[in-house]
């Protein structure tokens, strides 16, 4: 029947996607090129490089080197097939042109080849298209006739009327005698999902319709340049395959998720690659990376907040409001927000002097300080500008989190017999004018610690006022202050 087989088509991506894949929107995927018929003609080498940025593309650049055993010159008519989008506001296309796709190029031994588009049957080696002079109403990733589509179940009259579709690029290459090069560019748009800002797929197991059904050399890099990614890469479709950090800052570890084995990746301004002899893809295990989910499940059954971080998607901030920090309550959202507006900076490596971010950030596995890091907006996303704007709705100390620890460390001041670590917690308001009234003692850690915090707050300069809608407004305020005693020093107070 028709109707499971929609259902497959959805599901069968992968355990790792099947799980997530149905809960966002579906854009497209990368795919090797393919012969559109038989043929003896085999891959020596394929280079892909795959590119994240922030635009919520993905820029993909395969480089392939073919080798014709025959004597004399081959045409092949190759194509490049994209899976439509679902779960999306989407209209077929019968033109063949993909609305996620763009910059689409092919060149062969370094002349540029033209191709055309075109709509055409799945899953076929060859070139089907489908009728474009009908009209068809779009169900998941398959289109029916308008006759044979009832509108008010929203549903196909007969299942079987269901057409399983893709769009192809396609274009006819000579092959040389011997090695020939085709080089091939364009760029989509990645899936994205409820709990991570994007999904990538490659389908690489169409490499099999070559001659050998495999790649003799094959690597692949993945980018992340003027920008910092952390994402998930499943292993199965490289179980032997070992990633190398190439350049920039990068972490990687291996790690379940999702119920799959997975390369774990935070990569900022650089690459990582892999690399692989005699590589055959297996149908069903494609290249999968997603990004780390914003929050993540702790072993204490709480949810750590900023587990992941993307600068091109705003799901981040709207988990803001459901998901606390390891180190605060879930109804605390002043400390939430002065997480998020700090994560801009954090993302690029600011190292933190204040001790209660210090601990947050480097708590969290993405996080890498970057000592040369220079505090600067000039590269800030759109997003990058909301948490900034999230975080001039609390108020701060003039000069910042920083400047509020500095502050504390400077003007604490205890007896010289009092041996004590830990946080005296701290309430007060913040009045539209700046003043701080109504100071409340909430955790003392004894030994006139709690008394000395409270003494150094009311002497404190005025605050930044919290603003909403443009207007100064009154702030209530919860502010863990760090008290270190140790017993070679006379004094020692850190804050936060």
């Amino acid at each position: 029947m028709i109707r499971k087989a929609l259902i497959f088509l959805l599901l069968t991506t992968t355990a790792f996607v099947g799980i997530l894949a149905n809960d966002g929107i579906y854009y497209t995927r990368g795919n090797h090129l393919v012969p559109l018929m038989e043929t003896d003609i085999s891959v020596r080498k394929e280079v892909l490089t795959i590119s994240l940025s922030d635009n919520g593309y993905a820029q993909v650049d395969v480089y392939y080197e073919f080798w014709n055993p025959a004597s004399t010159a081959k045409r092949l008519l190759m194509g490049f097939e994209a899976d439509p989008p679902y779960n999306d506001d989407y209209t077929f296309h019968p033109s063949g042109v993909h609305p996620n796709i763009t910059d689409f190029s092919v060149e062969m031994n370094g002349s540029p080849l033209p191709y055309r588009n075109a709509a055409c049957l799945s899953d076929t080696n060859r070139m089907l298209p489908i009728d474009i002079t009908k009209k068809y109403h779009v169900f998941a990733n398959a289109i029916v006739e308008e006759s044979k589509y009832d509108i008010e179940l929203d549903e196909p009259k007969d299942w079987n009327a269901a057409i399983g579709y893709s769009y192809v690029y396609y274009f006819y290459a000579d092959f040389q005698p011997g090695l020939n090069s085709v080089h091939h560019r364009y760029s989509y748009k990645l899936s994205k999902l409820n709990s991570a800002a994007y999904l990538l797929e490659y389908k690489l197991s169409p490499a099999g319709r070559w001659a050998g059904s495999k790649i003799d050399d094959f690597t692949l890099t993945i980018r992340a340049e003027n920008t910092a990614k952390h994402f998930f890469i499943s292993k199965e479709a490289f179980p032997d395959g070992t990633f190398q950090a190439v350049s920039g800052s990068c972490k990687m570890r291996q790690r379940e998720h999702l119920a799959s084995p997975c390369t774990e990746v935070s990569l900022r301004n650089g690459a990582i690659a892999l690399h692989l002899s005699d590589f055959r893809p297996q149908k069903g295990k494609e290249l999968t990376l997603i990004s780390a989910e914003v929050y993540e499940m702790t072993d204490s059954g709480r949810y750590n907040f900023a587990a992941s971080y993307d600068r091109s998607n705003d799901i981040f901030l709207k988990a803001l409001d459901f998901f606390d920090s390891t180190h605060i309550t879930p109804t605390d959202t002043t400390l939430l927000k002065r997480i998020a507006r700090n994560l801009p900076y954090a993302h690029r490596g600011h190292v933190f002097r204040d001790p209660f971010l210090k601990k947050h950030f480097e708590g969290l596995w993405w996080y890498m300080p970057d000592t040369e890091y220079k505090d600067s907006d000039a590269d800030f996303t759109d997003v990058d500008r909301e948490y900034i704007r999230l975080g001039k709705e609390c108020p701060s100390f003039p000069g910042g989190d920083d400047a509020l620890y500095q502050y504390f460390a400077e003007n604490i001041k205890l007896n010289n017999e009092c041996f004590v670590t830990g946080y005296v917690v701290i309430t007060f308001t913040v009045e539209t004018d700046g003043s701080i009234t109504n100071p409340k003692i909430r955790r003392d850690l004894g030994c006139g610690t709690g008394a000395e915090v409270k003494r150094v707050l009311e002497g404190m300069p005025r605050w930044i006022p919290g603003i909403r809608n443009g207007i100064p407004v009154k702030s209530e305020i919860s502010l863990p202050v760090l008290i270190a005693i140790q017993q070679a020093k006379s004094k020692h107070a850190l804050q936060q």
